[in-house]
């Protein structure tokens, strides 16, 4: 089962100073070996036939110790060194949680019965399946442009919570394979070219400390402590692009506003 600090144990003040030093001390905060973990876990998991009620254990490293959580449905919370020290100074979660970047939650998608459609009554559907469509045509061209030019078959992957049966099969005939989370975080490494377009996940965390991908296609990052929600520029971020990447236009139109996409994209190219 491991260990863990406890409330006991741990103050807010004491925590907040372990995580500033494990932030600054340039450790990662996401490893491939624990995530690789993880993935193990789940793959079992799911592959196993049991009862949709039986209990199943899944154990999750934390930065100074391990903790097992029992699971339905599997969604994985990643959070950054940023996100736990607001969580923490805020007390949206216990003290214990603070050293846990990776978490798992249960979770829970709802769907209509006849269409198999997550739903969504709010959202603006027809805007986002064409920007799902969009996003889907650049990566496979792109895969078939580096094809053409390497002479080599290139392997394409695809991962989104939402993604249908439908989905999976449209993709499959274009020649990308859809992945769960995280088995496709797993394929980065420094020869991938890697595209995303408003995660919400901490992806950019993530690529720092697993790669040094050729190409990155994402939202641009700029100078300043720009948070965000899901997936911020945090300064380790910052650090990587600023001194490694040089940063190309994908649009060419930032004059006349966004790409088709909501997100302000742009190709760094690894120097």
């Amino acid at each position: 089962m491991g260990t863990q600090p406890s409330q006991k144990q741990c103050s807010m003040e004491r925590a907040m100073e372990l995580l500033k030093a494990w932030h600054e001390s340039d450790k990662p905060f996401f490893t491939k070996k624990d995530l690789q973990d993880i993935s193990n876990q789940l793959t079992g998991r799911y592959s196993t036939r049991r009862k949709s009620d039986s209990k199943r254990l899944v154990s999750v490293k934390g930065l100074s110790g391990s903790r097992s959580t029992t699971i339905q449905e599997r969604k994985l919370r990643y959070s950054c060194y940023e996100q736990l020290v607001s969580a923490v100074e805020s007390r949206r979660i216990e003290l214990a949680e603070a050293f846990f970047p990776l978490q798992i939650e249960h979770f829970m998608l709802a769907r209509t019965s006849d269409a198999k459609q997550p739903t969504s009554p709010d959202s603006p559907t027809m805007m986002i399946t064409h920007r799902s469509a969009v996003q889907h045509s650049i990566t496979i061209t792109i895969r078939n442009r580096i094809e053409e030019i390497t002479n080599k078959k290139i392997q394409c992957y695809a991962q989104d919570p939402c993604y249908t049966a439908v989905d999976t099969w449209a993709l499959a005939q274009h020649g990308c394979k859809v992945l769960e989370d995280p088995q496709a975080l797993l394929e980065i490494d420094d020869d991938c070219v890697l595209f995303s377009c408003c995660p919400d996940l901490l992806l950019k965390e993530i690529t720092v400390d697993f790669a040094r991908p050729a190409m990155l296609i994402w939202d641009r990052v700029v100078p300043g402590k720009i948070l965000g929600r899901h997936n911020p520029n945090i300064d380790r971020v910052r650090n990587m692009i600023e001194n490694e990447y040089d940063c190309y236009e994908f649009w060419g139109i930032y004059g006349a506003g966004r790409g088709p996409f909501m997100a302000n994209l742009v190709v760094y190219v690894r120097r």
